[in-house]
């Protein structure tokens, strides 16, 4: 399956395959006052929403989003965006592995201006559910002399039906 790659219309994503996973890398971005942020990936998860469905999908990156700002994207916000992947049959593998609800996450992916007092998760992995994985986000002590987003480490344990299952994967956004 070939998916359609960015353009100039909705920039700012990468769709690819590895292994059998369908995996799209984003930036959500401002393209405009209304295409923005949380409304962009809303626009590249429905252009793909076949090739995430597949059971073996993925879409990580740079979501730029929570739901704490849900009312500032009435519409298309981030919990309405948590559930469209869900009804794909994918979720936050941060979520999954630590029991906490999304916009009450006690680990921060970025951090404003390398602000380590000032953070926010929004960031994220989104996984097909029967796709056995754990993340870890990088230490803000060890990355924010590097980068205001800390890495997200996604080690993939068990990808049905793929002959590269019984070693695992990693993926570092």
């Amino acid at each position: 399956m070939t998916e359609q790659a960015a353009s100039a219309t909705l920039p700012w994503h990468l769709p690819f395959r590895v292994n059998g996973l369908n995996i799209i890398a984003l930036w959500a971005h401002k393209l405009t006052q209304n295409q923005r942020y949380v409304r962009i990936t809303h626009q590249i998860t429905d252009a793909h929403s076949e090739y995430l469905r597949s059971g073996r999908g993925l879409i990580l990156g740079d979501f730029n989003s929570n739901t704490v700002w849900d009312r500032e994207h009435p519409g298309r916000n981030h919990s309405m965006l948590v559930h469209k992947l869900e009804k794909l049959g994918l979720d936050s593998v941060f979520h999954r592995q630590e029991g906490c609800p999304q916009g009450e996450e006690n680990i921060k992916t970025y951090f404003h201006r390398r602000n380590a007092g000032y953070g926010h998760h929004i960031d994220y992995a989104f996984l097909s559910m029967t796709v056995d994985a754990s993340l870890r986000v990088g230490e803000s002590t060890e990355w924010l002399q590097h980068s205001d987003h800390m890495p997200l480490i996604l080690d993939i344990h068990h990808l049905p039906g793929s002959a590269s299952s019984a070693r695992g994967s990693r993926l570092t956004e």
